[in-house]
């Protein structure tokens, strides 16, 4: 499940990497700029969800303890 997980994610940014890389390639920036401002767009988008689930953490309990 873990290697699906990670497959999912990777495809996400990468689609967001090309989707931005091509938006600005058609506005006129040059394409290693383009392509900087795509990689800049899946990195931050990583950061934020990193940051969701660093949150989250905070909020999960711990499983009281089995009673013997």
């Amino acid at each position: 499940m873990q290697q699906v997980t990670r497959a999912a994610s990777i495809a996400l940014f990468v689609a967001l990497m090309t989707i931005r890389t091509a938006g600005l390639t058609d506005d006129g920036v040059e394409p290693i700029s383009a392509l900087a401002g795509g990689i800049q767009l899946a990195f931050l988008i990583g950061a934020v969800i990193s940051l969701f689930a660093i949150v989250t953490v905070f909020f999960v309990r711990k499983p009281e303890a089995a009673l013997a």
